[in-house]
């Protein structure tokens, strides 16, 4: 089947935070996909289409494991189209981005509990 999408996207699982308009705390999950203009993801909360959303998509690092030289992708987003994902009581959520910054992350990933350093 040919690609009928105008801008091509790429298969990346990259990690996403998502607020929902009016809500506070942020629902975590993982890209699907991205392109310039949108990314498909799953998240667990209902919303409806043509909601705003205000995200956050962390770009990994060169250095697997690393923060260091890592970004996040800060947008504002609209819900173009929300699917059922089916026995695990979530919603597929196409969205599509209309305004965007990235900025630096400067944080290295917090060690697990319990963990002592010898």
């Amino acid at each position: 089947m040919r690609e009928r999408r105008r801008w091509p996207r790429a298969e990346l699982h990259w990690t996403i935070e998502v607020i929902v308009e009016g809500q506070s705390d942020p629902v975590v999950s993982k890209t699907e996909n991205l392109s310039s203009r949108g990314f498909y993801c799953h998240v667990h909360q209902p919303v409806k289409a043509g909601e705003q959303l205000q995200c956050s998509i962390l770009i990994p690092a060169l250095e697997i494991g690393s923060m260091k030289n890592a970004l996040s992708l800060d947008c504002r987003a609209r819900v173009l189209r929300v699917e059922s994902s089916g026995a695990n009581g979530g919603f597929g959520i196409a969205c599509r981005i209309e305004e965007y910054s990235v900025i630096p992350v400067d944080r290295q990933p917090a060690e697990p509990a319990g963990v002592v350093e010898q």
